[in-house]
């Protein structure tokens, strides 16, 4: 058994256990050194964008040389999407085990230590390892329920079953990519594990030619059930591959959960021909921006960021998965016909449209003038933006309260510092790109949109669609240079979300039209 001095876990961490009890824990493992500590992130990103909301991840990083850096950036994870990090330091002598073993060249040492799993956290009843080089495209939760009965793992077949020959065990055994295994260690702690491992490994050491995945079959091939294709699809790559389920097989191929990069060509080599290599590389880029806080900075004002927990906490990833429109008040507004099954987040005026919406959002004082009634005592969730730096733009606090509004605050764009687009709602201000639309943009991200309809934003001068002589003062090509802005900002953060336009003036080009 593993010593437990030699589990390094962040701080509070029985807090946080109770915090979580209402969601259902996934405990996913890694092994890594600072090298690959990036691609662990990148990974991570792939399966927290992914998860379904119902779900909390507890992510174990297994290095015996992980840098506090390194570690800071894995803890910074916990702000973008609810989640714990725990970094375990297994034993060095544990490795020693398999010190004669040969490894690949682009294979390190610390990939052994998954194998110390079930003797370092005993208390758990499985844990999914993963490796580095694959990205998480759909919800991982399936493939951590499968249903393992007594077997000891749970992995797919792996792509060369030629690589079996050398240790002759029966036919009607498969050999197993090593990549993506779940552990059943319920059922591993009424084994003779260790035992197995040192006896094989002493016998067999000079045979292992795919390091880990060599001794894993070689100890283990009748404890072993077979899953999906598509929860370790790496098979493309050899075209000697002959699926023992071809249905399951294709089937895999259109919706992969996860792609494996095997081999010696990872996607932060090249993206050249490798399937799934840019999701790879977004999540890297998403990763990397996140931990260094180019783009995501935490306030440290207590004001700000108490308003805003309480304003749009409630709301994070609450319709995650729907379609949503964003109703403004251009005039292509008119033509408009409701969506079914939509969210409808409304700006300003556009509650005159005779679509009932479901959230409005507010931010210039201009807009309650001769209208204040109207915002008042119109029934939906309201959210009034609070901007300090313009006197004349700001709101008072007692409309919000008169209109049971919750507020949040601008940054500070009308002044000269470019704005820039919040990702963590309840810490940020909210980007203003001189127009309310961009708040509501962000919002609807945070809410968890899956679609996002722009319906009436035209960047144009000509009048709103609920009057002939109220029209915008703003300059259309400032504007439409801020929705450039925020293509790219979904880009980089909700690759997944799919922004379309409806008939606005000035946009086309910009977003697919629908």
């Amino acid at each position: 058994m593993i010593p437990n001095k030699h589990i390094h876990i962040n701080d509070k961490n029985a807090e946080h256990l109770d915090a979580n009890k209402k969601k259902k824990i996934i405990n996913i493992a890694f092994a890594c050194d600072n090298k690959y500590a990036r691609y662990t992130g990148a990974v991570i990103c792939s399966i927290l964008k992914n998860l379904s909301s119902d779900k909390i991840c507890h992510f174990y990083i297994l290095s015996t040389s992980i840098s506090q850096e390194n570690k800071d950036r894995f803890l910074k994870l916990k702000r973008f999407k609810q989640c714990e990090v725990f970094f375990i330091k297994p034993d060095e002598s544990f490795v020693q085990i398999f010190k004669d073993i040969k490894l690949q060249e682009h294979v390190k040492i610390e990939t052994f230590y998954k194998f110390s799993l079930p003797l370092i956290l005993p208390k758990l009843d499985r844990i999914l390892f993963l490796d580095s080089d694959i990205v998480v495209l759909e919800d991982i939760s399936p493939l951590y329920e499968s249903t393992l009965e007594d077997f000891c793992f749970a992995a797919v077949e792996d792509a060369n079953q030629r690589l079996k020959i050398p240790f002759g065990y029966p036919d009607e055994y498969i050999y197993f990519n090593s990549g993506v295994i779940l552990f059943n260690i319920k059922q591993i702690k009424n084994s003779t594990y260790m035992d197995r491992i040192k006896t094989k490994v002493k016998e067999n050491f000079d045979k292992y030619k795919v390091s880990d995945q060599d001794m894993f079959n070689d100890c283990f091939y009748d404890k072993i059930k077979k899953l999906s294709y598509k929860y370790n699809l790496h098979h493309t790559r050899y075209g000697f591959f002959n699926p023992m389920n071809t249905n399951d097989y294709f089937a895999s191929l259109n919706k992969p959960v996860i792609w494996h990069f095997t081999g010696p060509i990872k996607p932060w080599h090249t993206s050249k021909d490798l399937v799934y290599a840019d999701r790879f590389i977004n999540n890297l880029k998403f990763y990397e921006r996140f931990a260094d806080e180019i783009y995501y900075k935490i306030l440290d004002n207590d004001r700000i960021i108490s308003t805003h927990s309480d304003s749009f906490l409630p709301y994070k990833n609450k319709h995650s998965g729907k379609d949503f429109v964003l109703l403004a008040s251009g005039p292509s507004a008119k033509i408009h016909t409701k969506i079914d099954n939509a969210i409808y987040v409304g700006v300003n005026k556009s509650l005159l449209h005779s679509i009932k919406l479901d959230y409005l959002f507010v931010q210039d004082f201009r807009a309650f003038k001769n209208f204040e009634e109207e915002i008042f005592s119109y029934e939906c969730e309201k959210f009034f933006g609070i901007c300090e730096a313009v006197k004349e733009f700001k709101i008072p606090l007692e409309y919000a309260l008169k209109s049971r509004a919750k507020i949040y605050y601008q940054d500070t764009s009308l002044t000269g510092i470019p704005s820039k687009f919040a990702f963590d709602l309840s810490k940020e201000r909210i980007g203003c790109f001189e127009n309310v639309v961009f708040a509501a943009l962000q919002f609807i991200l945070y809410a968890g949109a899956k679609r996002i309809f722009l319906v009436g934003c035209d960047c144009s001068n000509e009048p709103y669609f609920y009057a002939k002589d109220d029209k915008s003062d703003l300059n259309p090509q400032r504007i439409i240079n801020n929705y450039k802005k925020f293509k790219n900002f979904v880009q980089f953060y909700y690759p997944d979300v799919e922004v379309l336009s409806i008939n606005p003036v000035g946009l086309k080009g910009i977003f697919d039209e629908y």
